[in-house]
């Protein structure tokens, strides 16, 4: 009985703001009103859910107002994308994982090119989804910007996190060398050959690329004699073999081939 008193005053309240918006604003401007009283609830709380600890999936607030809002917003306009950003967003700073990643998927099945809920949806857990190239690719540079940043911190652990989704979105030499750098400082020598194996599994053997990430996969396994021939292969194939030619030089100076070096180097 107390929960429907409490409830009451507050449900009459929020329909009369609705209402209000509807008579000041337009059926049409409505729902959009709406969103933006949810978004400036979500601001004034300081509550974003990115960057700041993006796959960490716990209570962290609530607003009643907010809550009730966006609840409206759904009902006015259920097929907008950007409605159903906000509702994951909701979920996921109320502890609810798995309804926010839903209302992720929702949105971008009503937007497959809305960056900010592909970046949500895939930092929120099992990537089971990616976007189209071009968006993949700027969500990616977003990512490194961000593991940089850690990087520079020395917090290596969410640089980790941060390169790798970047490595997911676009799988590259530049992307596989960021996910090295960051796992052999914390000793993970292991995951980062398997980035690189990955990457050749991912390149065609026509592109130079596969040939380095099978050179640096050899090299951190010390098979010198392997590195070697990768990067010499790929010191064929590409237009500026320089780089390859060096890696491929020192890896014969560890078989003490001091002939082959020197022929490398020139």
């Amino acid at each position: 009985m107390w929960k429907r008193k409490i409830f009451r005053p507050f449900a009459l309240s929020l329909l009369a703001l609705v209402v209000l918006v509807l008579a000041t604003q337009g059926p049409s401007v409505a729902p959009g009103a709406v969103r933006d009283l949810v978004s400036v609830r979500w601001l004034r709380l300081g509550q974003e859910l990115l960057p700041a600890s993006p796959r960490v999936c716990q209570k962290r607030a609530s607003d009643p107002l907010a809550d009730a809002l966006l609840g409206a917003a759904l009902w006015l306009e259920p097929e907008n994308a950007q409605t159903w950003l906000l509702e994951g967003r909701r979920a996921w700073l109320a502890g609810r994982c798995s309804e926010a990643r839903e209302a992720w998927r929702q949105a971008l099945s009503l937007n497959p090119d809305h960056p900010v809920a592909w970046l949500s949806y895939v930092l929120s857990g099992r990537r089971d989804m990616r976007p189209a190239a071009p968006l993949a690719e700027g969500i990616a540079r977003y990512a490194v910007s961000w593991g940089d940043r850690t990087k520079a911190a020395e917090r290596w652990e969410e640089a980790v996190e941060w390169y790798d989704l970047a490595f997911f979105l676009a799988p590259d030499v530049k992307a596989a060398g960021r996910l090295e750098s960051a796992y052999l400082q914390l000793e993970r020598k292991g995951e980062a050959i398997a980035r690189w194996e990955e990457l050749a599994a991912h390149l065609p053997p026509s592109d130079p690329g596969h040939w380095w990430a099978l050179g640096r996969a050899a090299e951190l396994s010390e098979y010198w004699g392997r590195a070697a021939l990768f990067y010499g292969e790929g010191a064929r194939r590409s237009d500026a073999p320089y780089d390859y030619r060096m890696r491929q030089g020192a890896a014969l100076e560890q078989l003490k081939d001091w002939a082959g070096a020197e022929a490398a180097y020139r």
